[in-house]
């Protein structure tokens, strides 16, 4: 504002405004009729430039996990896909109230957050962060059972994420739609003729396919051998001394050596 007064007639000056402060544009110059015996108010107006705003939104799943690919609206003219650390920024924002909202998420992702507002003030940065959900693909697991010479366990029941599986005559077994973790397994039954308490941990994987070997023992039914020795007559030969398949024996009164507990096998003699 400039005041000024004259008793002299009526004077025309002119004014100039010679620097603005920062931030600050307008009217730089104009004229002033000064009055006789009069003071005089001049206002001048300026223009204040605003500072913008900036909003920035994170969009994280219920394991603190940055959800790539999410789109989010503000108010109605934009919409911003979040980068790989699960955000987007809008700046250059006026100072005023704005809404936001998740308009779409990446497959497997969903949630149920209605329309939020902020206050952004002149040159304020404000953050805000959105929770979804992510839906797990599940996995599968499959079993071999097999002996000790390798032969598939038809029968052999085995326990995961208490749920329990059997082996088909292929000496498998599957489990599908099992949410991805490390599970604990163990062989609650075995077939007759089986021994064995297997059990150990398997990893599922997202969308994949597990495999997971158990190693059970087949109890061998042992048998006995009668090696007779006779002369070229027929007759009993007692006394001699037999190597058996690393075992050794004599044969008794009636030329017999006698062999037990045996595995099912070859024996050389």
């Amino acid at each position: 504002t400039r005041k000024e007064s004259s008793a002299a007639s009526d004077v025309y000056k002119r004014q100039t405004l010679a620097s603005l402060p920062e931030n600050y544009t307008g009217q730089v110059s104009g004229t002033v009729i000064i009055e006789a015996n009069n003071n005089i108010e001049e206002t001048v107006t300026v223009e204040r430039e605003l500072a913008p705003g900036q909003l920035t939104i994170t969009v994280m799943d219920q394991n603190d996990q940055a959800v790539s690919g999410a789109q989010v609206q503000l108010n109605e003219d934009q919409t911003e896909t979040t980068y790989a650390e699960g955000q987007v920024v809008f700046d250059e924002l006026a100072e005023g109230t704005y809404e936001y909202v998740i308009n779409e998420l990446p497959e497997n992702y969903e949630h149920n957050i209605a329309s939020q507002s902020v206050y952004i003030a002149e040159g304020a940065t404000e953050a805000r962060t959105l929770q979804v959900q992510y839906n797990a693909q599940p996995g599968t697991v499959i079993f071999n059972v097999t002996d000790q010479d390798n032969s598939p366990v038809e029968g052999a029941v085995i326990s995961i994420n208490d749920t329990t599986i059997t082996t088909n005559e292929e000496g498998t077994a599957t489990i599908s739609d099992i949410e991805p973790n490390t599970y604990t397994y163990s062989i609650t039954e075995l077939p007759e003729g089986y021994i064995g308490n297997a059990s150990g941990e398997v990893t599922v994987n997202e969308s994949e396919i597990t495999t997971a070997a158990i190693s059970v023992e087949r109890e061998i039914e042992l048998s006995t051998a009668d090696i007779k020795v006779v002369d070229q007559n027929g007759d009993a030969v007692e006394g001699a001394s037999l190597a058996f398949g690393g075992l050794t024996g004599t044969t008794n009164s009636e030329g017999i050596a006698h062999f037990e507990s045996l595995e099912p096998g070859r024996y050389n003699y």
